[in-house]
């Protein structure tokens, strides 16, 4: 462009003050120089438009955008750390990076955590007396109830919820199964039913008898009846076999929040509720802003820049990629450890995970998510704050 106005600024005056005197000096210039004195406005014009492309980084956007249909480019730090170099001012230009160091070092901890302490209550593993005719409409509802729960900063330890949920769903009455879910009458409130659970759940962990969480119990009840036939196995089969990927485009017909919709669908799998789900070496990272600033202050994560939208798609790409970081080093030394403690906590792993049919590989990213998510609830940052704009900022 540079190059081009300069050229026409000489063509212009070698035309007006000397008369095409020039030319003559440097005669194997003469078609270069021709093209540009009879195109000299439609030149003119394309450096003008290349100039402001240039002035709004509407080229490097649309490169961005471009790179950012493959989804292996787009789903890294540094396809996000780009977007944010090419949208905002030098003076407020954000990164985000993962420090090798410190990752090592949060996966060790993780293990430690494993083999010294007994699991957290919120891994949400599925009840070995649960059946194959309750299981997925089970994890459908308990995910209604989590999702109402996760909105109005309220939490049950999972795991004695969904034991709470499968013994309801094993009475003879059987409300929880596609027959007791398609025969339910419209006249009775489907979530008493749920709230049956509450007789196997202490004082403080009981299903509150809340009128949005009714709402919500009974939209759900609708959307389950018309498109999944009262049975949410459904969720995941199309003309081909289930594959995680449907499970997390379906579910989004009932969870509105991509974090629950990424609980729900890794669960579906560990859960083995269609038998053979085709499934990615590891799942999508639900994102949490407690871990955020938990890895913030670790180390973990490095930053340039003091505030952080973090419903934006760049900053929940970074946690995601760095968090699988972290699964991906822990199962790596899982594998190899020849500590007796860890090999015990290991073996006995292997053993539970065996009866319950699940792949090891994402029961330990799994533990892993778990146990980091487990480890940040209580965590309070000296160096961030989460404000209620969904936003984190520097202190």
């Amino acid at each position: 462009m540079l190059v081009a106005s300069i050229a026409e600024v000489g063509v212009l005056a070698d035309q007006y003050f000397f008369n095409r005197g020039l030319v003559t000096l440097v005669p194997f210039l003469r078609p270069a120089l021709d093209f540009l004195s009879q195109n000299f406005v439609f030149m003119f014009l394309a450096a003008f438009c290349f100039y402001i492309l240039f002035e709004l980084r509407a080229i490097e956007q649309l490169l961005a955008w471009s790179i950012g249909l493959v989804p292996r480019f787009r789903n890294s730090i540094e396809w996000a750390n780009a977007c944010w170099q090419i949208k905002t001012n030098a003076d407020e230009r954000k990164v985000l990076a993962a420090s090798d160091s410190d990752v090592a070092k949060a996966a060790s901890d993780l293990i430690d955590n494993f083999a010294k302490a007994e699991r957290n209550k919120n891994l949400a593993l599925r009840p070995h007396s649960l059946g194959e005719d309750n299981a997925a409409n089970v994890l459908y509802f308990g995910h209604i109830i989590e999702q109402y729960l996760a909105s109005t900063r309220r939490s049950l330890p999972w795991t004695k919820f969904y034991e709470a949920l499968a013994r309801v769903a094993e009475t003879n009455e059987a409300p929880l199964s596609p027959e007791g879910v398609s025969e339910f009458g419209s006249g009775r409130s489907f979530l008493a039913e749920l709230r049956k659970a509450n007789a196997h759940l202490e004082a403080p962990d009981k299903i509150p008898n809340d009128t949005e969480l009714e709402h919500a119990v009974e939209q759900a009840l609708g959307i389950l009846r018309s498109r999944y036939q009262s049975d949410a196995r459904n969720v995941a089969r199309g003309v081909f076999h289930a594959t995680y990927f449907r499970i997390l485009r379906e579910c989004s017909s009932f969870l509105a929040s991509e974090g629950m919709r990424r609980q729900f669908a890794k669960l579906f799998i560990l859960w083995n509720i269609v038998p053979g789900s085709s499934h990615p070496e590891i799942f999508q990272i639900p994102f949490n802003a407690k871990m955020f600033t938990r890895y913030a202050d670790m180390g973990v994560i490095r930053f340039e820049g003091a505030r952080f939208d973090y419903t934006t798609e760049a900053v929940q790409i970074c946690f995601d990629a760095i968090q699988k970081r972290i699964l991906s080093r822990v199962l790596s030394l899982v594998q190899s450890t020849r500590d007796p403690a860890r090999v015990a906590w290991r073996d006995q792993e292997r053993v539970d995970v065996q009866s319950r049919g699940i792949d090891w590989n994402w029961w330990i990213y799994y533990r892993a998510d778990q146990q980091a998510y487990h480890d940040a609830r209580g965590h309070t940052s000296e160096n961030w704050k989460i404000e209620a704009n969904q936003e984190i900022v520097a202190k």
